[in-house]
C-alpha cells in the first residue's frame, strides 16, 4: 500500500513540548507510524496517501510549537503559508491600512 513520509523540524524544549505533538497527532487516522525526537527536535510520520502534508502541519501548528523546516518524501517543502495563514494576512493588511491612513491624514 502506498504511504507517504513527512519530517518537519519543530522547536521544542521539553519532553511536555514533544507529548503534546505526539498527543496531537497519534489519535489521527491513516497515521502508520510517528516519531517525535526532542533530541533532533524533529517529528517523522509515515501516513497513507489520504493524509496531506498540510494536514500534518495544521495539526502540529494547532500546539502552538514552531515549524522550523518542513519535508514531504524527501523533498524541502513550504512552512510559512500555514503560519501567515489567512486571518494573519488579514490582520496584517488592515493594520497596514490603518497605519497607512492615520499618517495621509495628519
Amino acid at each position: 500500500m502506498a504511504q507517504n513520509q513527512y519530517k518537519f523540524g519543530v522547536q521544542m524544549r521539553c519532553s511536555g513540548c514533544s507529548r503534546t505533538i505526539e498527543d496531537a497527532i497519534s489519535g489521527v487516522d491513516d497515521l502508520k507510524t510517528l516519531d517525535v525526537s526532542l533530541e533532533h527536535k524533529s517529528v517523522l510520520v509515515t501516513v497513507r496517501p489520504s493524509l496531506s502534508y498540510e494536514e500534518v502541519l495544521t495539526i502540529i501548528k494547532e500546539t502552538g510549537k514552531n515549524v522550523r523546516s518542513g519535508e514531504a518524501n524527501g523533498q524541502a517543502r513550504g512552512f510559512e503559508s500555514i503560519i501567515w495563514g489567512r486571518e494573519a494576512q488579514l490582520s496584517f493588511l488592515m493594520t497596514f491600512l490603518l497605519f497607512y491612513m492615520s499618517v495621509r491624514c495628519f
